[in-house]
């Protein structure tokens, strides 16, 4: 409160971020339950992808299900592409 001066915190505005993104929501999730991440995605300008995933909470839990996780590696892969001059890199530091 004493950083708001408000109760509550104030509102940001999602309309400006454009950039591709991807929202992969837990239906167990108290924190961004699949209502208000339905919210999210109408403000995001470049939702990619929206994936709810059942027993998935916040965060990363043991046990957890983490069937998603194909899709976020490809997602990585498609939308941050890795240059074979970063591969090299990689390759030798390993």
């Amino acid at each position: 409160m004493i950083d708001y001066g408000q109760s509550t915190p104030p509102e940001i505005s999602l309309t400006g971020i454009d950039f591709p993104t991807a929202l992969f929501v837990g239906l167990q999730d108290p924190l961004g339950n699949p209502t208000d991440s339905a919210w999210v995605k109408s403000q995001l300008q470049n939702v990619v992808h929206y994936q709810e995933v059942d027993n998935m909470g916040h965060g990363f839990n043991q046990g957890a299900n983490m069937s998603y996780f194909d899709d976020v590696l490809e997602l990585v892969k498609k939308y941050n592409p890795v240059t074979s001059d970063h591969q090299n890199v990689e390759s030798s530091l390993f």
